[in-house]
């Protein structure tokens, strides 16, 4: 693709998030963006991503404006190389199924957290989104492991003992799976780390390309792309977790 490469903008991390012990086989990252973008066009640009269709600044267009929209990822590619298209800071292509051969383009097909148990892990998915694009404060049932292959993800991250304090609400609390969402704006979470008596003690860092990021279940977490971002991840599935943990 012609699109110039999106500059990294490099921040200071208060926590630096850290490689695991399997950091000598991480697939190398991408860091200029026509070459991955490439990559990405030749390999699945026929294929739909399903792209969000808000910023999602607050939990209650999170929960009730959340529209979705299949399109091709060509067609995607080329709204992220448009500074000036309509859709450049509101669509953020999400959860999309990672498919076998852009795994192999990438160098992913040896990279143990494509190789996990199927029947333990949920199948790889890849993430899409330009700078400003967010997911509010929210929570996950299961543990998740994502790659960064490009760019810079700011992540705020709450452990379990801060959930009763972050005002989450269930979507659908006659589900079995406990995915939860703060009515906490991210424009909130200065005032609420400024609190000197908040219980609620937020930990902050930058995941740039190459970082592998473990996230516990229940930790509720806030992820804002810093640049234009591609990450991989896994969660482990219900069933293998509710076996680790009865409780669940």
């Amino acid at each position: 693709m012609s699109c110039e490469s999106p500059r990294n903008s490099l921040t200071k991390r208060s926590r630096r998030a850290t490689r695991s012990s399997f950091a000598t086989q991480l697939p190398p990252p991408y860091l200029n963006w026509e070459q991955l973008a490439e990559v990405l066009l030749a390999t699945a640009g026929e294929s739909t991503v399903q792209v969000r269709r808000s910023t999602y600044g607050s939990a209650a267009d999170y929960l009730t404006n959340r529209q979705y929209e299949e399109i091709p990822l060509s067609a995607y590619l080329n709204e992220l190389c448009d500074p000036d298209g309509e859709h450049q800071t509101m669509r953020y292509a999400g959860n999309v199924s990672l498919p076998v051969p852009l795994a192999s383009r990438l160098d992913m097909t040896e990279f143990p957290l494509c190789r996990l148990s199927s029947e333990q892990w949920e199948p790889p998915a890849y993430w899409i989104g330009p700078t400003g694009s967010l997911t509010p404060l929210h929570k996950d049932s299961t543990p998740n492991l994502a790659y960064q292959i490009f760019g810079t993800k700011r992540w705020v991250v709450f452990p379990v003992r801060d959930i009763p304090f972050l005002r989450m609400s269930r979507p659908n609390p006659s589900e079995e799976m406990d995915f939860a969402v703060s009515e906490i704006a991210p424009s909130e979470f200065k005032e609420l780390t400024a609190a000197r008596f908040h219980p609620a003690v937020p930990l902050e860092f930058m995941l740039e390309a190459g970082d592998v990021l473990y996230l516990p279940a229940g930790w509720a977490h806030f992820v804002e792309n810093r640049t234009t971002s591609v990450m991989v991840n896994r969660w482990m599935s219900r069933a293998a977790f509710r076996k680790l943990i009865p409780l669940v």
